[in-house]
């Protein structure tokens, strides 16, 4: 069953980011570890266990379905709410909550590089590049900031290190430093 199109927009992206995590580990948990694994040497026994590891066909079950939760979310996002920074799933339109910084672009550079998404990814960095701007006086919640945006430019730089001219971080850095 595909849930995820019932999903806010912040859920979802905390869905994915540990949906990719797991996947690109090739790891993934069957269940959590019981309260007495709790004490010490026993947390990550108790996580990689031989029974908790998936089979390659479990871990290509969970690629695909990783792969369209985030082709459904970024399509939309594009479709009907960028360059605003969030996509609003009920209305299908789109809401600038962090003053029009685009946010959800942002954010997908890392997911578009590790997902494989080549020609996404060039025209995802062209609209960072034209669209995104920091020379703006807005208040913002900085630590969603720094995560979404900062993080979003320094993981998409340190995947695209051959062209670290395609996005620069030290604007974001610097807007947040008194």
């Amino acid at each position: 069953m595909h849930f995820y199109h019932l999903l806010p927009d912040v859920v979802y992206v905390n869905m994915l980011q540990l949906a990719l995590f797991l996947l690109v580990l090739g790891h993934g948990l069957t269940s959590f570890p019981s309260a007495d694994a709790a004490k010490p040497g026993k947390i990550v026994k108790a996580i990689w266990d031989d029974e908790s590891v998936l089979n390659e066909t479990q871990v290509e079950q969970l690629r695909q379905q990783a792969w369209e939760m985030f082709d459904h979310g970024y399509t939309n996002y594009m479709k009907h709410a960028f360059p605003k920074d969030n996509l609003l799933p009920s209305s299908c339109g789109g809401r600038d909550w962090q003053g029009g910084l685009a946010i959800t672009l942002v954010d997908s550079l890392d997911a578009l590089m590790l997902l494989g998404r080549r020609q996404d990814l060039v025209e995802a960095v062209e609209l960072v590049r034209t669209h995104l701007s920091f020379d703006k006086d807005i208040k913002v919640h900085v630590f969603e900031t720094v995560i979404r945006v900062l993080g979003g430019l320094l993981s998409g730089h340190m995947l695209l290190a051959r062209n670290p001219q395609l996005l620069d971080t030290t604007a974001a850095a610097t807007i947040h430093v008194p």
